[in-house]
């Protein structure tokens, strides 16, 4: 549980998950002084800024001679899409509207210059309210091998001709549309997408979907 101040200035407790994330090959400078005046900032700005979309980030700790950090976030007992997925519990009917969520909140963080680069089924949770709450914010100072930045920066450099409908984005917009359109097609395939993209698109049932990953995809 973790303690914090609700609006009213009563303090509640929240179940929360702690994760470790390792700075060793970040881009960020790991100086402490750096973390608590700029990293920690810009993640408080875009939880509170982007609030409606965004898993909002109740504390940040530095372990510096580790080279860590320590971030919790709420729990959302909901779990994420993946989790939805992976159990057979994704109705057809969410699919359009978390699809339409994700795609709004993407806007509007490239609108402000701000870039997932790790979007993906495992980090979209589902609040109490049944709206999409984005995790991992952090990404886009992180260098780490987990995310997708040097894979789809491949993709998209052998591929590039396959795509005249993103020619106008630049490479870290791009990034976040192809990755959502890997969460698009796994929300309606039901299946992790293992390959760069979707060998199979007529296995789909809507045309609306199809029509879309069409348009990300290379066909």
């Amino acid at each position: 549980n973790y303690e914090s101040l609700s609006e009213s200035g009563e303090k509640v407790k929240i179940d929360c998950v702690m994760t470790l994330i390792s700075i060793e090959k970040g881009l960020i400078n790991i100086e402490e002084d750096f973390i608590k005046n700029n990293f920690q900032k810009m993640i408080c700005y875009m939880s509170n800024q982007f609030k409606k979309f965004i898993v909002p980030y109740l504390h940040f700790v530095c372990l510096n001679k580790q080279k860590m950090l320590i971030k919790i976030v709420p729990h959302f007992s909901k779990g994420t899409i993946r989790d939805l997925i992976k159990s057979k519990k994704l109705k057809d009917d969410k699919i359009p509207i978390f699809a339409y969520e994700i795609a709004k909140a993407l806007c509007t963080l490239h609108k402000n210059n701000f870039y997932l680069l790790n979007l993906q089924t495992g980090n979209i949770f589902i609040d109490e309210n049944e709206k999409i709450k984005i995790n991992g914010i952090e990404s886009i100072l992180m260098d780490n091998e987990d995310n997708f930045y040097n894979y789809i920066y491949e993709f998209f450099n052998s591929n590039q001709k396959s795509f005249p409908s993103t020619t106008n984005l630049n490479l870290f917009e791009m990034i976040d549309t192809v990755s959502f359109g890997r969460v698009l097609y796994e929300m309606a395939s039901g299946n992790p997408l293992t390959t760069h993209y979707p060998s199979d698109l007529d296995e789909l049932g809507s045309y609306e979907i199809k029509e879309i990953l069409m348009k990300i995809f290379p066909h």
